[in-house]
């Protein structure tokens, strides 16, 4: 296939993928964190707060910066012009990307909806009971591995050159796009709905010309009141088929347990006051969801396993495939008899706690060298780089949450989008030369 014909580049924002450097990703995300932990109408429960993890965190922080700056050391570049012009994705390419989601696709739900029965328009618990009544077929294992593509389908639609743009190819994009959102909301989970919004966000940024009327305020914002009701509307079905209702679920469920309403928000919900109980019901839910995992986290330190596990909990999908070439199935029992509270979150450092433990700060040092060298590799070809660039500064700006390397699939999901990011740089050669050539003719 050619790929040397004479094309219109792509404008995309320098000034946005600046903003995606990885230290400051990561701070943006940790200061967001602390001023909704801080204004949020909660109170903790954590009556003896571990130092040590606040120690921890703050050394994995500084671990992450220290990469960074090594990195930028050794490779000093010229800041990146506002205006980022790259040579358009060839369409053979996009369609080998939109060819591998939608197998994936394809295949999950062939063992989701057929293989394991999963049962449409039933409530959440059916669905969650009937997926841990079955296991996952090999085809599920295998379509894990190339159907989160589809988070980056959307940016590869737009990264076509205009010529080759169809109505037809774009729909195709965005429904493979949503089968993400689309499984989370039958099976009541919401983390990869989170993920899917974040792509969103991205996308939507990093394209000067396309997606405007997502950068509309008034869209924004009523998007996003409506993506919280309907977060806490899944939440409630939830509930509800547990025979309780909000406010019980507020005081007792797995949130609660570090971080209950405090008394100011308990005056709307113990009795209906109209409106402003159903905004404070929704407040208290969205902050509760996010806030909690840091004091969770500051809770449950210290009673950590004391003997790392060297990767085996962050990667264990890597380990487990390797135990099952050798016969050796002891990961997944170390794994399983960790005792560490379910059904919550609890920041990224625990499971970096768990597999490295005091070395953790280290592995931080070489995560900052590593998304500094992708984050500047972005910059020189973005059509391959920025799906991988986009989901990493989600990890980053999540970290005071949950670690979106085991959250949704996250291992996957990294691994399918660099093996598409390596095939597209490896492939269109002639899109790296060009978009040089226009990084060098501003």
């Amino acid at each position: 296939m050619s790929l040397e014909k004479p094309v219109a580049p792509i404008h995309l924002s320098g000034a946005y993928l600046r903003r995606l450097e990885p230290v400051r990703t990561a701070f943006l995300g940790l200061v967001t964190y602390l001023i909704l932990a801080l204004v949020a109408p909660l109170r903790s429960t954590v009556a003896d707060p571990s130092t040590l993890a606040v120690a921890y965190a703050l050394a994995c922080y500084l671990g992450l910066a220290v990469g960074a700056i090594l990195f930028h050391t050794l490779f000093p570049q010229k800041p990146a012009a506002r205006d980022l012009w790259a040579a358009p994705l060839p369409k053979p390419l996009f369609l080998v990307a939109l060819g591998l989601s939608g197998l994936g696709v394809a295949m999950r739900m062939t063992d989701r909806f057929i293989l394991r029965g999963v049962p449409l328009g039933e409530d959440f618990a059916s669905v969650r009971a009937q997926l841990e009544a079955t296991s996952a077929s090999p085809l599920s294992a295998a379509s894990a591995v190339i159907y989160p593509i589809c988070f980056g389908m959307i940016f590869f639609y737009y990264c076509l050159p205009k010529t080759e743009r169809r109505w037809w190819l774009g729909a195709l994009a965005t429904l493979i796009f949503l089968y993400p959102s689309f499984e989370s909301i039958i099976s009541g989970t919401r983390s990869q709905m989170a993920v899917s919004l974040g792509f969103i966000l991205v996308t939507r940024s990093i394209l000067v010309d396309d997606l405007k009327w997502l950068r509309n305020r008034l869209v924004v914002a009523a998007a996003g009141i409506l993506i919280l009701n309907l977060f806490f509307l899944m939440f409630e079905i939830r509930v509800e088929s547990m025979g309780q209702d909000f406010y019980t679920s507020s005081q007792n469920s797995g949130y609660a347990f570090t971080v209950p309403p405090n008394d100011f928000a308990l005056s709307y919900l113990v009795e209906n006051k109209g409106i402003m109980t159903s905004i404070i019901s929704l407040i208290v839910h969205f902050t509760q969801y996010y806030c909690h995992s840091g004091f969770e986290y500051l809770y449950i330190f210290d009673r950590l396993p004391e003997k790392p596990l060297w990767g085996a909990f962050n990667f264990f999908h890597i380990y487990k495939f390797f135990g099952m070439v050798v016969g050796d199935s002891s990961v997944n029992e170390t794994i399983n008899n960790l005792d560490i509270r379910v059904g919550v979150y609890a920041t990224f450092f625990v499971p970096l706690f768990i597999d490295y433990h005091w070395g953790g700060p280290v592995f931080m040092m070489i995560f900052g060298f590593v998304l500094s060298l992708l984050w500047r590799a972005t910059f020189r070809h973005p059509t391959a780089w920025f799906p991988l660039t986009g989901y990493m500064s989600i990890v980053l700006f999540l970290m005071p949450i949950t670690s979106f390397i085991v959250a949704s699939q996250g291992l996957y999901v990294i691994t399918a989008l660099l093996a598409m990011g390596v095939l597209i740089h490896r492939m269109d050669g002639s899109g790296r030369r060009l978009t040089a050539g226009f990084r060098k003719a501003q």
